[in-house]
């Protein structure tokens, strides 16, 4: 028998921080691979986030402004279960460091290949224009 709380609130707010991201209009190359990479960036941190009751994975959200990407634990998200934040807990779940450090473990095994594949899109844009 469930205690009949969800996530639901939380992934709709991934959710719509999502389709915002994918509804931004780049003006120009660079903006469209920085909004690249920090989708796959964000996408790749949730996959690694380990689950307990999943609301600090679904808590990861991502903002682009200009030719600057972030992802972050969204400060107001709550856990329905709990009614604590994972923006305080993802914090020490970070810093538990191994397989619990989603960002570290982010930038560690899809940094590189994701910046490379940024820069890729941007040398062959160069080579053959638009």
């Amino acid at each position: 028998m469930g205690l009949g709380i969800s996530i639901n609130g939380i992934q709709e707010a991934q959710k719509q921080n999502n389709a915002m991201i994918a509804a931004l209009r780049p003006t120009n190359l660079f903006g469209t691979v920085i909004q690249g990479v920090t989708i796959a960036v964000q996408r790749y941190a949730v996959s690694i986030t380990h689950v307990v009751t999943g609301s600090l994975r679904a808590s990861h959200r991502m903002a682009v402004k200009k030719l600057e990407g972030k992802v972050f634990i969204d400060p107001g998200a709550t856990n329905p279960l709990t009614q604590q934040r994972p923006a305080d807990y993802g914090v020490t779940e970070q810093r538990r460091g191994g397989d619990h450090a989603f960002y570290t473990r982010t930038e560690r095994e899809a940094g590189q290949r994701l910046a490379r594949q940024g820069a890729d899109i941007i040398r062959a844009k160069i080579r053959r224009p638009i």
